[in-house]
């Protein structure tokens, strides 16, 4: 199954406080709470409703979002 890499995402946008700065620059009015993206961070998991909010924060940084998915059946025969 294809998933987003959710600690990738994490990694190449500097943590949790790297992600937020995403928000702040490419989305003015974001009212998201810092621990809430923490949260995300430990556990591993965006909620569906900020998927495409993250993935275009990405694209706006520049990163290619298609690097940012993971198939976990890939090496199953």
């Amino acid at each position: 199954m294809i998933t987003l890499d959710v600690p990738y995402i994490f990694k190449i946008t500097g943590g949790p406080r790297g992600l937020m700065d995403l928000f702040d620059r490419h989305l003015p009015a974001n009212t998201l709470p810092y621990p809430t993206v923490q949260m995300w961070k430990q556990r591993s998991r965006i909620p569906g409703d900020w998927v495409a909010r993250v993935i275009y924060v990405l694209i706006r940084q520049g990163i290619n979002p298609l690097t940012c998915y993971t198939d976990d059946e890939e090496f199953e025969p």
